[in-house]
C-alpha cells in the first residue's frame, strides 16, 4: 500500500500527454531512457570478466572451480527471480500502470549495483567471493531483472508503436458486414488509386497492441480504398472516433509494391524489434554487409529471407517520402530495416510476415550477444551457397563474397 500511494503522485506521472508521440519525446523514451541500462550491460559484458581474471584473480579460487560454478548458480538464481518478477509485476495496480513504476526504481538500482560490480574490497579471498557473488546476483538477478522484465512486457511493440495492415478478401468480409454501410470517409493524404475498392483490415494509430484482443473494434478498422483513391470508407472499427494508423499511406505504397512482385501478397507488418534496432548502432547499414551478417548467424535465415534486407538511413516516419523509400525498396525485398527505428515486413500470411521479422530479429540477437567477442567459428560463403541452392531458393548471390 505504501509503495502505491508513492508511485501515485503526480511526480511520477508520464509526460507524455498525447497519442501523437512528439520527436523529443521518441528521443527520450525510446533512444535515451534505455540507453543507459544498454551501455552499462555492453560494458559489463566486455570488461567485468577481465576484472574478474586478471584484477582479483579469482581463477585460482577453489582451484579454478569458482568461476565455473559461480555464473550457473548465478543463472539459477536469475531465472527464479524472472519468475517472481513477473508474478509481482503482474500483480502491480498503480496510476502508472503494471510496469512504470518498476521501471522507474530499476534507474538508481542498477546504477548502484553496476557500481559494486567493481568495487570489491581488498579484503581476504573468502570476502571477495562473497562480495562478487552478491554483487554479481543484485546486478543481474535483482536489478536488471526489474528492468528487462517489464521491457519484455512491452516488446516489440512498446506503447502504441508497430502497426499491420493486411488485404482483405471482398467475399469474406461481406458474409461479416454490410459493405454499404459506410460509417465514415478518411482521407489517406495520398493517391492509392492502384488499390481503389481493395479492403484493408488495419491497426488504428495510438492504439496498444496490448488492447487488440481485449477490444478489436476500438483498435482495428475494415476500409475499402475509394474509388479516386484519395481516401478510406470506414465499414467498421474505431469505435472511438479514431483513424488508422499514420503509417496507413506508407502501407499501402508497400502494399502497391508487392502486389506488383507476387499478387499473393496480402500483409504489410511494422515493429520495432530490440536486437535489430541495436544492430543498427554498431553495424554497418549497408544492405549487403547487413544481410550477410545475419544469414552467418542463424543457418535458416539464408533460407527464411533469400533476397536479403533492405536498409533505409534514418527517415522522418510518418511522412510520405518514407513510403515511397521503403516502396521502393519492397520491389526487391521483403524486408526493410528503417534505421535506428524499425523494421517492415510483407508476406502472404501474418504467420509468414511475423516469421520473417522473427527470423531477422533472431539472427540479430545472436549477433549482439556475440559481437564483442573473438568470433572462433562462422557460417562460410560456401556454406551459405550450398544451403539455399540445397532448398532451392533464388538468393543474392551479389550479396555473397
Amino acid at each position: 500500500m505504501m509503495c502505491q500511494k508513492i508511485m501515485d503522485r503526480k511526480i511520477f506521472h508520464s509526460r507524455v500527454k498525447s497519442e501523437d508521440v512528439t520527436p523529443a519525446e521518441k528521443w527520450l523514451g525510446y533512444l535515451l531512457g534505455p540507453a543507459g541500462a544498454l551501455l552499462l550491460n555492453a560494458v559489463l559484458a566486455t570488461y567485468l570478466n577481465v576484472y574478474y581474471t586478471d584484477v582479483l584473480k579469482l581463477t585460482t579460487v577453489w582451484g579454478g572451480a569458482f568461476l565455473v560454478v559461480f555464473p550457473i548458480i548465478s543463472k539459477i538464481i536469475d531465472a527464479i527471480t524472472n519468475v517472481i518478477m513477473g508474478y509481482i509485476i503482474d500483480r502491480t495496480r498503480t496510476a502508472q500502470g503494471k510496469a512504470r513504476p518498476w521501471l522507474l526504481l530499476s534507474a538508481p538500482l542498477l546504477t548502484v549495483t553496476g557500481i559494486l560490480l567493481f568495487t570489491v574490497p581488498s579484503a581476504s579471498e573468502t570476502v571477495q567471493v562473497i562480495w562478487v557473488m552478491v554483487s554479481y546476483n543484485l546486478f543481474y538477478s535483482f536489478a536488471y531483472t526489474i528492468f528487462t522484465a517489464n521491457m519484455y512486457r512491452l516488446g516489440w511493440d512498446e506503447r502504441n508503436g508497430g502497426n499491420i495492415s493486411c488485404l482483405l478478401d471482398e467475399g469474406e468480409v461481406r458474409e461479416y458486414l454490410d459493405l454499404n454501410g459506410v460509417l465514415r470517409t478518411i482521407p489517406l493524404g495520398f493517391n492509392a488509386a492502384p488499390l481503389a475498392g481493395r479492403l484493408f483490415l488495419v491497426t488504428g494509430t495510438g492504439k496498444y497492441f496490448k488492447n487488440m484482443d481485449a477490444d478489436p473494434e476500438n483498435n482495428l478498422g475494415v476500409v475499402r480504398i475509394t474509388s479516386d483513391g484519395q481516401a478510406a470508407d470506414l465499414l467498421w472499427g474505431y469505435r472511438d472516433g479514431g483513424r488508422f494508423t499514420s503509417e496507413f499511406p506508407a502501407h499501402l505504397m508497400s502494399h502497391i509494391a508487392r502486389l506488383a512482385v507476387d499478387p499473393e501478397n496480402r500483409v504489410v507488418m511494422h515493429t520495432h524489434p530490440t536486437h535489430t534496432l541495436a544492430m543498427n548502432y554498431i553495424h554497418e547499414l549497408d544492405e549487403k554487409k547487413f544481410t550477410h551478417t545475419l544469414w552467418e548467424m542463424c543457418t535458416e535465415c539464408i533460407v527464411v529471407f533469400p533476397e536479403g534486407v533492405g536498409v533505409l538511413p534514418w527517415m522522418l516516419c510518418g511522412t510520405t517520402s518514407i513510403g515511397e523509400a521503403t516502396a521502393a525498396k519492397m520491389k526487391d525485398f521483403r524486408l526493410v530495416v528503417w534505421a535506428m527505428h524499425g523494421i517492415y515486413g510483407a508476406g502472404k500470411t501474418m504467420d509468414e510476415t511475423f516469421g520473417l521479422i522473427e527470423t531477422v530479429e533472431k539472427a540479430a540477437q545472436i549477433y549482439m550477444l556475440t559481437a564483442h567477442l573473438p568470433r572462433r567459428n562462422t557460417i562460410q560463403d560456401d556454406q551459405l551457397r550450398e544451403l539455399a541452392e540445397f532448398f532451392g531458393v533464388n538468393y543474392r548471390k551479389d550479396f555473397l563474397l
